[in-house]
């Protein structure tokens, strides 16, 4: 079995190496056909780069500080990455049920009572019973003497 699975990746590989493109001619064509998205792309590079850099230089400056101190580009860049982690919201709005904050004027509901589930022994006790009152009372209700059908 592994040795199918290596042989079918193996197959593979070299399939790809010998008929597809490299990896120039990929972002050529990629150029081509999406120039905005590239452009938007290599535009947000450089500050996501200065962000997390300055993220972990404030973790740094932290650990260095024994992370008494909290500057203001760390508050800064902390607001930051909260935003980045709601999906830029700056404020999560939390959807509440109609009992949120009535907790304390909320009682519990009273146990009811325990209904007994009978047996199957206990029904087939009482069928022979109703069955037995039945045929001393004179027999089956249509008179045909099995009442098990009608």
């Amino acid at each position: 079995m592994i040795r199918v699975v290596f042989v079918a990746t193996g197959i593979g590989l070299a399939y790809t190496k010998a008929f597809g493109l490299s990896d120039e001619d990929k972002e050529a064509m990629l150029r081509e056909k999406y120039p905005d998205i590239i452009k938007q792309t290599s535009a947000n590079r450089k500050p996501m780069a200065d962000f997390f850099a300055n993220m972990k230089k404030d973790i740094d400056s932290s650990k260095n500080n024994g992370g008494n101190e909290i500057s203001a580009t760390e508050s800064d860049n902390q607001r930051k990455f909260e935003e980045l982690l709601r999906g830029g919201k700056t404020k999560v709005n939390k959807r509440q049920g109609p009992n949120v904050g009535l907790e304390h004027t909320i009682q519990p509901v009273a146990k009811p009572d325990v209904i007994k589930i009978k047996g199957r022994k206990e029904r087939n006790r009482e069928k022979k019973k109703a069955a037995s009152e039945n045929e001393a009372e004179g027999g089956a209700k249509n008179g045909s003497g099995s009442s098990w059908f009608w």
